[in-house]
């Protein structure tokens, strides 16, 4: 297995993209100033307009700048570990992330790679854009 650069953790995550994009999530979160981190918290329970602990497609949609939208909802199920149709603070914290880290998206229907090459939405497995030379 390759050497990981995230600090110290479970390396089973290494091999789960998801699990992994959580991890730096998370580790970039705590190395944020307070303020930056107060500030990531009121924004979540912001938008977490039902006091529900969690922010559902339609808050997302709702908050999301109209830039990122379609990348924002084409992450959506993907950051959903538990499956119950909301992203709790640290999925945010990891949608967050996403936004902010450039990122290559599908030639073919513009969602987010998070597999690498395999595109999750449309499955189209070659879907880098083309180089410009």
């Amino acid at each position: 297995m390759a050497q990981c650069n995230l600090p110290a953790h479970d390396h089973s995550i290494c091999n789960d993209p998801i699990r992994r994009l959580h991890q730096e999530a998370k580790a970039a979160y705590h190395k944020l100033p307070l303020e930056q981190r107060s500030q990531a918290l009121r924004l979540f329970k912001g938008m977490d307009q039902n006091a529900s602990r969690g922010v559902t497609r339609t808050e997302v949609e709702r908050y999301s700048d109209p830039a990122v939208k379609a990348v924002a909802l084409s992450c959506f199920d993907a950051l959903d570990a538990d499956h119950n149709r909301k992203l709790d603070f640290w999925e945010t914290v990891t949608l967050a992330h996403i936004l902010r880290v450039p990122g290559k998206l599908c030639g073919e229907c513009s969602a987010l790679l998070l597999y690498g090459p395999i595109c999750s939405v449309c499955e189209t497995d070659n879907c880098y854009p083309e180089e410009e030379p």
